[in-house]
């Protein structure tokens, strides 16, 4: 219906979009309400990071990455849900709207530029929590994220050092 091509591809953009985050908030009702079925197998680090920049809609970049080729035990979906999560924020917050990921047999690093977080992260993994009243979004990401990586026996950490946020994800099984 819309004659523009250029703004029929950012209409077509924004309901892709809003789609997934729909997707995305169905996904975690079901898990917090106990319907969703984990399908854990093993997958590609790679191949997971791959779909969750897809999810993100950002400018590819402004995501760096380093990663082993390293295989994860993992339900393919949520820990891409997980891991897209991570990058948003990792984008929103950064003073230069980049990320680099790291990751190495224990760790996955996600890492910024930007100021330190004004609260423990503790604080963030509650839901309808987030940095400041002028942030846009719902408060859910890190919630979401604390989530999914307890459903994968793994952890989140987070540092702050030269400028620098860290969101840790250790992938050692506690």
């Amino acid at each position: 219906m819309v004659d523009d091509e250029k703004n029929r591809d950012r209409l077509i953009s924004v309901f892709e979009r809003l789609e997934n985050i729909v997707s995305e908030f169905a996904t975690v009702e079901k898990l917090t309400s106990g319907f969703y079925v984990t399908d854990l197998k093993p997958y590609k680090l790679k191949d997971i990071l791959d779909e969750a920049i897809d999810l993100t809609f950002a400018n590819k970049d402004n995501i760096k990455f380093d990663i082993e080729n390293l295989e994860l035990i993992a339900d393919f979906r949520l820990f891409s849900i997980a891991i897209k999560n991570l990058i948003d924020n990792g984008i929103k917050y950064s003073t230069d709207k980049q990320i680099n990921i790291i990751c190495n047999k224990e760790k996955i690093i996600f890492e910024n530029r930007g100021s330190k977080l004004q609260h423990d992260l503790k604080y963030y993994l509650e839901p309808y929590t987030k940095e400041g009243t002028k942030s846009e979004g719902f408060g859910l990401g890190l919630y979401i994220v604390d989530f999914i990586l307890k459903i994968h026996n793994y952890k989140l950490s987070y540092t702050h050092e030269d400028d620098k946020s860290k969101f840790i994800i250790d992938i050692i099984n506690f």
